[in-house]
């Protein structure tokens, strides 16, 4: 792999691209370190394969750069911006053998003969089927073939490696398994890498680090426990992990406490008043930070709607005017259809305050 100092692998700079004037990445900015592992993760519609489109050279921005170690590849092509892609659905050639298929990649850039033979098996190698050469693609499993199509990635040594969703047309057992090969496999390469993904546990277990976009924006950037315990807002909050938003009245506040009202009851949460949230904010509720109790005009109360049994914990959905509190307790607290009041536990973690339109 190219090195380049101490600077990013990956530096993008206010990318912006539109199709038909509909905004699908909007002043995007990011870099990656070498060697690490970037996962995009959103919605439908939240501008993932565009970012990773442009990333690789298939779409050309309105505005903004991409640089890769250092180099400004804005304006090239995919063949000399020299980035990896596997694609969604492989994209192998089902009438030619495992070694001609990673071979595609390296002819379309001149490489022939002994060379091209010679990475030919170095990549197929690097995914563990050597000796695979002249198999079939069809008599391969769905991980093989996946590990086929990372390895025709592999053999050109790109700077990046750019994978779009490359385990969503896996079945569930079979994606987790090679979920977690890919990630030795990753590690092991160290390459730096960015995955596209509408897969939160996907994202997490691969990812070293997160970006959240929505609607082409980024919402956050980091680790996924930063994201998880730390969330920038409100749409974050709600799209990791689970959890309640429901809109409260700020009364006070005290240090980095915060009085809110919900429900005709008083909480003081353990978060600061949002910056511009005025009278009104958003609270957001992690299962975890809840308790179920008895119904009062204490606290919070409303009707147990749904029970889910998950085995280690057992998830409740409560309805209270103004919306849905999820809590986890015991799976004997209580039954669906049973009026019961929310309160905090203490300390109250997976508790978070945004401002109300955030």
């Amino acid at each position: 792999m190219t090195e380049a100092g101490d600077s990013p692998c990956l530096e993008v700079r206010h990318l912006a691209k539109a199709f038909d004037g509909a905004v699908a990445v909007r002043d995007l900015s990011l870099t990656l370190e070498r060697g690490k592992l970037l996962a995009l993760l959103g919605p439908s519609g939240s501008g993932k394969t565009t970012t990773l489109r442009l990333l690789a050279g298939f779409e050309s921005p309105e505005s903004g750069q991409v640089l890769i170690d250092g180099e400004d590849v804005t304006r090239q092509n995919p063949v000399t911006r020299r980035c990896g892609m596997v694609f969604q659905h492989f994209a192998l050639f089902p009438h030619l053998d495992v070694g001609r298929n990673v071979a595609f990649g390296l002819e379309s850039r001149g490489v022939r003969g002994g060379e091209r033979d010679r990475r030919v098996a170095e990549a197929l190698a690097l995914v563990e089927l050597a000796g695979f050469e002249r198999r079939r693609v069809d008599q391969l499993s769905g991980g093989q073939q996946q590990r086929v199509a990372l390895a025709r990635a592999l053999a050109p040594e790109p700077r990046i490696l750019l994978l779009d969703e490359p385990l969503s047309n896996l079945d569930p057992s079979l994606r987790e398994r090679t979920r977690g090969e890919l990630r030795a496999l990753l590690h092991r390469i160290g390459i730096t890498a960015v995955l596209v993904t509408h897969e939160q546990e996907e994202a997490f277990d691969l990812g070293d680090l997160t970006a959240v976009l929505r609607e082409g924006q980024l919402e956050q950037l980091g680790p996924p426990e930063e994201l998880y315990a730390r969330p920038a807002t409100s749409f974050v909050a709600g799209f990791i992990g689970q959890g309640a938003a429901l809109p409260v009245a700020i009364l006070g506040s005290e240090g980095t406490r915060t009085r809110v009202g919900l429900q005709g009851t008083e909480w003081w949460v353990e978060a600061p008043i949002p910056p511009g949230s005025g009278s009104r904010a958003t609270l957001f509720l992690r299962p975890e930070a809840v308790a179920l109790t008895s119904a009062s005009a204490l606290v919070p109360s409303g009707e147990v709607v749904t029970r889910r049994f998950t085995g280690a914990i057992t998830l409740y959905r409560v309805s209270v005017p103004g919306g849905v509190i999820e809590v986890a307790a015991d799976a004997a607290a209580a039954r669906v259809g049973d009026r019961v009041g929310v309160t905090l536990r203490e300390p109250a973690a997976g508790v978070h305050l945004f401002a109300a339109d955030a």
